[in-house]
């Protein structure tokens, strides 16, 4: 060791790993041997084949919910069994939960204490600024609720690929912290049990902050974290998501994860049952850039924005800027003649396909028939929550680049000029589609829907697209296709006079659209997440550019044979 602090850490780090060498737990990083030679010291543990929490999140950029509360409670099982031991960790952060079958353990005991051992005599503020603790930014005290407030905030960060403060140096980062409340981004639906744990671990009043005791009893855990329960392996739920997150290769061990630089990957040939990774200890925290981990994007938002607004000149205002989305999109359609590629063709198809919904929309919102049973509020409802499902996919794609629709050569697509002219044409719509989903849902009668027990399963803002819900839609689009067709059926009188009164014509108008958005749901749910089979079967483009017509009885003749033909 080179200086006194360097030891002095060393020998800390081994102590803690000793004294819980003999856990059962499965969430500790284990501790087999520590080796010295002449110049260096080599902690071994077991292995962990799958790299950091830190580079899963790299990778997947965030989590779905159901996967980051398994992850949470395999970190809080590991937790439970530092505080028997009256441990604190002081560390705790994504990079730090290494990752070994599947299974998350707490590793990294550099900066860890024993509650009853002394302070710390060469360090003041230790650990990563961002997970730290108002008290522990301003005061330097640690507990175990300094760990709590570490915890909320990793678990915000699997859920939303970001932590719920970004500053650029730690002073600014105290001022977010005390004058900003948590924000939960829109983009992404989380459930009110998960938001509600990250306000409990976030109190800024120590006192009001939940303990452990107060998190094994939270809504979010219900369930008894013991190991029986929580040695439940994540690989089948991680590969669900991305198999290759993980980097398993068919029984082969992969490297480490690059950025852990103080772990060496070697085989003890004296030990043949283990592959262990020396822990070589030449370079401590205590000369680590606090404010490395700091330098990430202000908010996936903000940043798109500005960037966008740099290369585009786009005015900030989005009020200003209703006929933007007009524009650009009539900029694309300049290009019709030009050959697309594939990648084009699907967003062109999903941007259209919320473009004739929402068309849709509006003729449902003006229709005056379908009154029976809450009917009409039922489908206004279900076509804007589709609309949503569509825009917010479009935009999560935009906003965190990630790949969600399967393009080809993504890295290099999403650099493309057409793709850049098609991210600000997304961003006004959804900013369009999401101000009409609100005016929407604060205006429906919610007490008066739930009592529909089929139509609840779906009455909520879980944007997130299941098969569930296009099951139950096209039930719904059955029904009120049927119930418009009895109306008009029975308010038009026979007779040589082809044209209908006016009074009929939108709910006339908005039968034909539903007729077809049977078609095209049908469509979605036969071949689920297929966005390229959609591109090229839906010719949703022709239809999202039809204008409504004046139609008359000819037509509803017609109609009619539709309904038959489609068995609707």
């Amino acid at each position: 060791m080179r200086n006194e602090v360097q030891l002095f850490l060393l020998q800390n780090e081994i102590s803690i790993m000793k004294k819980l060498q003999n856990s059962t737990n499965i969430n500790l990083l284990k501790l087999h041997d520590v080796i010295q030679t002449q110049n260096n010291t080599y902690i071994i543990t077991e292995l962990c084949n799958q790299g950091d929490l830190k580079q899963l999140l790299d990778k997947n950029k965030f989590f779905e919910e159901q996967q980051a509360l398994k992850i949470l409670k395999h970190i809080l099982n590991g937790y439970r069994e530092l505080a028997k031991n009256k441990i604190i960790h002081r560390d705790i952060k994504p990079a730090n939960i290494l990752i070994n079958n599947g299974i998350p353990k707490i590793s990294d005991f550099g900066f860890s204490k024993e509650i009853d051992a002394p302070p710390f005599k060469y360090l003041y503020n230790v650990g990563t600024p961002i997970y730290m603790s108002p008290q522990s930014l301003d005061k330097n005290e640690y507990n175990q609720k300094s760990d709590i407030w570490a915890i909320g905030v990793l678990y915000y960060e699997l859920l939303y690929g970001m932590t719920p403060w970004i500053a650029d140096n730690e002073q600014q980062l105290r001022h977010k912290i005390n004058t900003i409340n948590v924000q939960f981004p829109t983009y992404r639906h989380v459930s009110n049990k998960s938001k509600n744990f990250i306000l409990d671990c976030l109190k800024l009043d120590e006192q009001q902050r939940c303990g452990l005791e107060e998190i094994d009893k939270h809504a979010l855990l219900q369930i008894n974290l013991n190991n029986k329960i929580i040695s439940k392996n994540l690989n089948n739920e991680l590969q669900q998501q991305q198999q290759c997150i993980l980097g398993i290769q068919d029984g082969k061990y992969n490297k480490m994860n690059q950025q852990n630089k103080n772990y060496t990957k070697q085989q003890n040939t004296a030990k043949q049952k283990y592959l262990f990774y020396f822990y070589l200890i030449t370079y401590i925290k205590f000369y680590l850039n606090f404010y490395k981990n700091l330098k990430k994007l202000k908010s996936l938002e903000s940043s798109f924005d500005k960037q966008i607004q740099q290369k585009y000149k786009l005015p900030k205002s989005l009020n200003k800027n209703s006929q933007l989305c007009i524009k650009n999109s009539e900029k694309m359609e300049k290009k019709k003649d030009e050959k697309y590629t594939q990648n084009d063709k699907i967003i062109l198809s999903q941007i259209n396909l919320c473009r004739f919904l929402y068309k849709m929309l509006k003729l449902a919102q003006q229709t005056t028939l379908i009154q029976k049973d809450f009917l009409k509020e039922k489908i206004i409802f279900l076509i804007s929550k589709n609309l949503m499902i569509h825009i917010q996919k479009l935009n999560i794609m935009v906003l965190t680049n990630m790949n969600t629709y399967k393009l080809d050569n993504w890295s290099l697509y999403s650099k493309s000029e057409n793709y850049q002219i098609l991210q600000i044409v997304i961003k006004q719509y959804n900013k369009k589609y999401s101000d009409s989903f609100n005016i929407i849902w604060e205006k429906l009668n919610k007490n008066d829907l739930d009592k529909d027990q089929k139509f609840n399963v779906i009455f909520d803002e879980n944007f997130v697209e299941f098969e569930t819900f296009y099951i139950i839609l096209i039930s719904f689009l059955r029904y009120s296709i049927r119930q418009i067709n009895f109306e008009i059926k029975n308010l038009i009188t026979i007779d040589q006079n082809l044209s209908i009164p006016d009074e009929y014509q939108q709910s006339l108008v908005l039968n034909d659209y539903l007729i077809t958005y049977f078609q095209l749901t049908n469509l979605m749910l036969e071949h689920f997440k297929d966005y390229k089979y959609f591109a090229e079967s839906s010719k949703i483009e022709q239809i999202a550019q039809g204008q409504p017509v004046k139609l008359n009885k000819q037509h509803f003749k017609q109609i009619q044979n539709k309904i038959a033909n489609l068995e609707i």
